[in-house]
């Protein structure tokens, strides 16, 4: 998935990959090539699944090395929330920022997508946002008559 989020006057574009069942198979993979570019890493998991905790700490393990910017998402929240205490004592104890959704509702989903789109500008420039939106075809047609003047 792909959103266009509007950061401090500019837009970032934040894709979000679903990476679940990657290193299922317990094979040694080079997690490198896969996450080269990741500027934030969402390291989600079941709200009112304790057990799926677990992976958040798992991946963090993997991924730490190759990212620097971690959040740790609750998903589905309406579902129940027996696995949220955990989530952020994880978080806590990894110094991570630990936020709750539930794509259902739409709960907290646009604050998780600014959260990524606010690290990533500020990492680094292949992230930063775009300064000047692209001019529409009006727009355009209006500098060229100024120029020809």
């Amino acid at each position: 998935t792909t959103k266009i989020v509007n950061v401090d006057g500019g837009d970032v574009k934040v894709q979000l990959w679903d990476t679940g069942g990657f290193g299922a198979s317990g094979a040694e993979t080079n997690w490198a090539s896969y996450f080269s570019n990741c500027a934030v890493a969402v390291l989600a998991y079941d709200a009112s699944a304790p057990a799926s905790v677990e992976g958040i700490e798992h991946w963090h393990n993997q991924l730490r090395d190759e990212i620097s910017q971690f959040i740790v998402v609750a998903c589905k929240s309406d579902s129940g929330s027996s696995a949220v205490r955990d989530g952020e004592s994880l978080a806590s104890a990894r110094r991570l920022t630990h936020l709750v959704t539930s794509s259902r509702t739409g709960e907290g989903v646009a604050e998780m997508l600014a959260e990524c789109a606010r690290r990533a500008a500020r990492q680094s420039p292949l992230h930063s946002p775009v300064q000047q939106p692209m001019p529409t075809q009006q727009q355009q047609q209006q500098q060229q008559q100024q120029q020809q003047q």
